[in-house]
């Protein structure tokens, strides 16, 4: 088995391969089996944290993302965003904005040391 570094490597593998990842169908690019596949990884999440670092933050993507599609004030779930396109579709839109949030970069806004607590806040921009 590959010792992936991070979540991104995993997606990347699944985009070029999802029968692989997926299992098998008419189509193998199922928005419905890639939202099973993530909802398995956030499982699995506390177990391999590792995997969730990266930059920017593989956790953030869930915040980013309905903001990106449906404006800031959109309290939808982003996979019921993204599937109002068709599945087939959705599944290829995912890797189109997965691919967007990889080119922004966490910044930190602020930093504050409160007895031995260091709370850190970040923002995803593009650029």
């Amino acid at each position: 088995m590959k010792n992936y570094k991070d979540i991104y490597e995993i997606l990347d593998d699944l985009r070029k391969r999802p029968a692989m990842y997926l299992g098998s169908n008419k189509s193998n690019k199922s928005f419905t089996a890639l939202i099973a596949f993530l909802s398995g990884l956030q499982f699995s999440r506390l177990e391999f944290a590792k995997m969730y670092d990266g930059n920017p933050r593989f956790s953030e993507f869930n915040r980013w993302i309905p903001r990106k599609i449906g404006g800031m004030s959109s309290q939808m779930p982003w996979e019921w965003m993204i599937e109002e396109w068709g599945n087939e579709k959705a599944f290829d839109k995912f890797f189109e904005l997965l691919d967007e949030y990889r080119s922004c970069k966490s910044v930190c806004l602020s930093r504050a040391i409160i007895r031995n607590h260091k709370p850190t806040f970040f923002q995803i921009i593009n650029g």
